[in-house]
């Protein structure tokens, strides 16, 4: 009897996280990324972190040949990343994690908010709350850069070791 009342719970449990979305929280998540201006701070965030990466590597005790390196792999990476996370591309799965994770009650309320004087004020200075964040970061990521790099020439050094022995 145990058993039975778990697997049904279990199978409840699994059918409300499949759920689909409502049409009304589906249409409620598309005007909220388009209040959000989600297409242009989206876009613009991804190129925040290639410039965020570029510094990174100015930050680097590396050679000027090193870094040239460094920044030609980052650029080829980065193209293939940026083409894949356009926004474009992406729009579509946002916009299914907002309707799956909020009710359509909820996003109207979210959207209010957005719409309120307050809310757009807030919309209006995430541009710069994203460059000050990023500008932050990279500071933190410069003060962690010694000690990333420390840690992977110990893992590389210790593969190579465990390669020699074999």
């Amino acid at each position: 009897m145990r058993i039975k009342v778990m697997l049904v719970m279990g199978l409840f449990i699994l059918g409300s996280t499949f759920a689909e979305p409502s049409p009304e929280a589906r249409a409620a998540a598309v005007k909220l990324m388009s209040l959000l201006e989600m297409d242009k701070n989206f876009d613009s965030s991804m190129q925040q972190a290639v410039k965020m990466q570029e510094g990174m590597i100015d930050q680097m005790d590396l050679s000027d040949a090193e870094k040239d390196d460094a920044r030609q792999a980052m650029a080829g990476t980065m193209k293939v990343t940026l083409e894949k996370f356009s926004w474009a591309k992406m729009e579509g799965m946002f916009v299914d994690i907002y309707a799956e994770v909020f009710a359509a009650e909820e996003l109207e309320g979210i959207i209010a908010f957005y719409e309120s004087p307050a809310g757009q004020k807030f919309i209006a200075k995430q541009p710069e709350l994203m460059a000050k964040t990023m500008e932050k970061m990279q500071g933190v990521m410069a003060e962690l850069m010694p000690a990333i790099q420390k840690e992977a020439m110990k893992v590389h050094e210790e593969i190579k070791a465990k390669k020699m022995a074999e």
